[in-house]
């Protein structure tokens, strides 16, 4: 129902076009073209591909990519949820997934070591 809101706009609020530009970038899809987005958001598995998104492959060029967005100091759930309830769901789905790809470079080689030391 919230996807469907986002959908139905002619031309995204600013704000609203921010949120799904850093969730194409990181669904590694083309951002910036509000049709391309909207075909996406029309996807049944959009929801499901979030849910299930492999937060393992983000890359550092990927989350640097992504940052372009998130540094945008309207970039927070606070400010989107004025112009969109579901783009405020999205950019803490965004916030998360580059709070976690930036802790995982870092535990990344912990695991390792521990994974030789276990063997």
């Amino acid at each position: 129902k919230d996807i469907s809101e986002i959908k139905a706009y002619a031309k995204p609020p600013d704000l609203v076009e921010l949120v799904l530009n850093a969730v194409m970038i990181l669904k590694k899809l083309p951002a910036g073209d509000w049709n391309e987005t909207k075909k996406v958001l029309a996807d049944a598995n959009f929801l499901p591909s979030l849910i299930n998104f492999d937060k393992d492959s983000l890359t550092d060029s990927l989350l640097t990519k992504v940052h372009k967005y998130t540094a945008n100091k309207k970039f927070t759930p606070d400010d989107v949820g004025k112009q969109s309830g579901a783009a405020r769901s999205l950019c803490l789905w965004v916030l998360a997934m580059e709070v976690y790809g930036k802790i995982s470079k870092v535990v990344a080689p912990k695991r390792a070591k521990l994974k030789s030391a276990m063997e």
